[in-house]
């Protein structure tokens, strides 16, 4: 009887020390509660929370990188509020506070917003920068716009200047372009008008950085407030580092720039004028007694017009027309020739076309454009971005009757050449090659004068160009495949890419435009590349925002991939996405 009752106890006490993990005096390794709340034992928190961040990248695994997928969810639906409190209420060491914020940041899930807000208000420079830059993704990622004060607080206290946050300036930006709205447009805007001082290196790397990203976010809200201070950058020298930024801004605004624009082309926004006037002088070089010239006041006067000129052709829309036809009619000869060089970014017309001709006609030859050039070479040379074939016969014809120097004579027949090769068709190989084989002065070897033709200087091109209209004629299908074929992409060959894509945008149509855009990743050569683009903007005058989309896509993927050198090639995609749309406006 003794001997039962022993073994009973003992049977009892094995069932007892079996169930003890069940009954609270051990842990389950397996289950990812068990490391939360080891989160509250600073001996334990390092292991804990790389035990947690294996279950989730394992549940991530599982579910293909979805995070919505069952693994993840189930997860994320124990975990995501109970780590989130303990980001927030309990003091964790340095090293795993930032496991843990990055491990919350990857989750792209609300529940951990408590956690992501802390991250920021903690934020010290030269501290927390990998934090940031965790929650940065994060609020890029799910455009968490209840985040949008302390991602503005961070980003208006960072500094560029410095080597570390050099490092997540890309996530900054991200995350402010995905949260700004009009409820920041008032600070954005105070922000674009501070000054930039050129002789504090560290100051121009914090400020350039700062206004180029609020400037990119009033653009992209379409700030019709920011109007005046976006042009006020654009008519800034000093702002040199955000100017073009400032111009794809108000190409993303529209229609509503154009007003705003005109009356500072027209004098008639005299603070504007007057201002422009000042910074054009405060940067001007003065002479050996310390003086600025009478002719550097007289240009920094006009100053204006160019810059309102400029920013009307960068909109590139039809309301821009007008206002720079009608200035035109009142400017003086280098004015005239400053507003018509606009005129073929614009959508085209026979007004136009003939105010463009005229000013070309008129022009003198000794006239020059302050800080440019000759003034015919130029209006010769952007001619071709008409993509108008008429205007071959008006180029050799034009180009034959100069009279003058002979240097001179020769040298804007020779831009007149180039734009003439660029849009003849197989028609006009004949009408061109009298240009090309005009009598012409040029050197040999040793530096002697020896007589040649005009087109010497542009023998391949011309024959690329004769070749490529000799064998495809009008058949825009010939175009297209030479203008993406791989041979073209090489600098060798690249004229004949060149010349493919002027004759898409003199021939083609809409289903031409879109196999322009379908086909640019295949558009390795950046030369060609921008012909294309360029085709692509003459045929859609009333803009394409489905283009602008897709322009925009690749850029993004790019970025996705972080292909530095692609980056780089596609971001003119931008500004002529933003010129497309604007034209739908």
């Amino acid at each position: 009887m003794l001997r039962k009752n022993s073994l009973l106890r003992a049977l009892v006490l094995g069932a007892v020390l079996a169930a003890a993990p069940l009954l609270g005096g051990c842990t389950d390794p397996n289950d990812p509660m068990t490391y939360v709340n080891e989160m509250k034992d600073p001996a334990k928190q390092p292991q804990a929370v790389k035990r947690l961040k294996q279950f989730y990248e394992d549940d991530m695994t599982k579910d293909k990188k979805d995070r919505g997928g069952p693994n993840v969810k189930s997860l994320l639906d124990k975990i995501a509020e109970p780590l989130t409190k303990a980001c927030v209420e309990i003091d964790l060491q340095p090293r795993v506070k930032s496991e843990l914020i990055a491990l919350l940041a990857d989750f792209r899930d609300a529940r951990t917003e408590a956690c992501m807000k802390k991250a920021l208000a903690d934020y010290k420079p030269d501290q927390g920068e990998d934090d940031v830059r965790n929650v940065m993704r994060s609020v890029a990622a799910t455009k968490s716009k209840s985040l949008a004060p302390e991602v503005m607080k961070v980003f208006t206290t960072i500094k560029f200047s410095s080597p570390k946050v050099k490092l997540i300036g890309k996530d900054v930006t991200a995350a402010v372009l995905a949260v700004a709205d009009k409820a920041q447009e008032d600070e954005l805007i105070a922000l674009i008008d501070r000054p930039i001082d050129p002789t504090n290196e560290a100051s121009v790397h914090d400020e350039a950085f700062w206004q180029t990203v609020a400037v990119r976010a009033l653009g992209e809200m379409k700030s019709e407030k920011a109007v005046r201070p976006l042009i006020k950058i654009v008519l800034t020298p000093r702002k040199a580092p955000v100017r073009n930024t400032a111009l794809v801004a108000l190409v993303k605004i529209g229609k509503a720039a154009v007003k705003p624009t005109e009356a500072v082309l027209k004098g008639e926004d005299k603070e504007m004028v007057e201002y422009s006037t000042k910074e054009q002088l405060a940067g001007a070089e003065k002479d050996k007694d310390g003086k600025i010239t009478d002719a550097t006041k007289k240009l920094a006067e006009k100053a204006h017009v160019s810059t309102a000129a400029e920013i009307l052709g960068a909109l590139g829309a039809q309301s821009s027309v007008q206002p720079l036809l009608t200035a035109r009619g009142s400017a003086d000869d280098a004015g005239k020739v400053v507003l018509s060089l606009v005129l073929p970014l614009l959508p085209k017309s026979q007004e136009t076309l003939d105010a463009y001709k005229t000013t070309f006609d008129e022009a003198k030859m000794d006239l020059e454009v302050p800080g440019v050039g000759g003034a015919k070479e130029l209006l010769a040379d952007a001619s071709g971005d008409f993509f108008d074939a008429s205007l071959v016969p008006w180029l050799v014809d034009s180009a034959t009757k100069l009279k003058g120097e002979q240097a001179d004579v020769d040298a804007l027949r020779g831009y007149a050449l180039q734009a003439a090769i660029k849009l003849m068709k197989a028609d006009q190989v004949a009408e061109v090659e009298k240009l090309y084989n005009l009598d012409a002065q040029g050197t040999d070897a040793q530096g002697k004068q020896i007589k040649t033709v005009v087109g010497k200087a542009f023998e391949s091109e011309f024959k690329q160009a004769k070749e490529l209209v000799t064998n495809c004629k009008e058949d825009l299908a010939c175009y297209q495949a030479k203008l993406t074929d791989e041979k073209t992409q090489a600098k060798e060959q690249q004229f004949t890419g060149i010349k493919a894509a002027y004759m898409i945008g003199i021939l083609g149509g809409e289903a031409d435009r879109k196999k322009l855009v379908d086909d640019m990743p295949k558009i390795t050569n950046g030369a060609v590349r921008m012909s294309a683009l360029k085709a692509l903007q003459a045929l859609a005058p009333k803009g394409d925002a489905a283009a602008a989309d897709k322009l925009q896509g690749y850029l993004d993927k790019a970025e996705e991939a972080k292909d530095d050198n692609l980056v780089q090639s596609y971001q003119v995609f931008t500004q002529v996405a933003a010129r497309l749309r604007a034209r739908v406006e």
